[in-house]
């Protein structure tokens, strides 16, 4: 399906400021964003992963009139398609949340797992807090995954980490 890129009016875009770089806490995540005054829409048409990340953050963030999370989802998707980390990370959050797409959990899980394992350390926590939670938790996993994030100097990650040891779910943990 192709996504309708001139539902943005350029003269929003060109008012939107860019997107900043999300620097390394999000570990390899985003790439310098796209000029305000350049051509986007036609940069992302194009196949620009870049252009396509911050077009997605334009939609699901409101950055260019009302927040649309469907078309935010499909330029994510483009993104990511091309292996953006923080692409993969914000399309799993989309589908956790099922805004702009159906909720779907594996989903979520798969993208995570994708930009973690490029060193993005929000899909990290991420994936340490899915795991923890549900119905059956695996304090493993969760460990393992707020570990890793925690080693990038994530607060919550190091916090949750540190939780985990000193509860109840500590007697289930393998040492990671």
């Amino acid at each position: 399906a192709t996504v309708p890129a001139k539902a943005l009016p350029l003269a929003a875009l060109a008012a939107t400021p860019a997107v900043p770089y999300a620097g390394p806490s999000t570990a390899r995540a985003a790439p310098p964003a796209v000029g305000p005054n350049e051509n986007l829409v036609g940069q992302a048409e194009s196949g620009d992963a870049a252009a396509q990340f911050d077009l997605a953050v334009r939609y699901a963030e409101g950055g260019a009139g009302p927040r649309n999370y469907e078309l935010a989802a499909q330029w994510y998707e483009k993104a990511a398609q091309q292996g953006l980390a923080v692409a993969e990370y914000r399309l799993g959050s989309l589908y956790e949340k099922g805004l702009g797409v159906g909720k779907d959990m594996q989903r979520a899980k798969d993208l995570y797992q994708r930009a973690a394992e490029k060193g993005n350390t929000r899909a990290m926590h991420n994936l340490g807090v899915l795991a923890a939670e549900g119905g059956k938790p695996n304090y493993t996993s969760a460990a393992l995954w707020f570990g890793k994030a925690a080693e990038y100097g994530i607060p919550d990650s190091q916090y949750n980490f540190c939780l985990l040891y000193t509860s109840d779910a500590a007697d289930d943990l393998t040492r990671v």
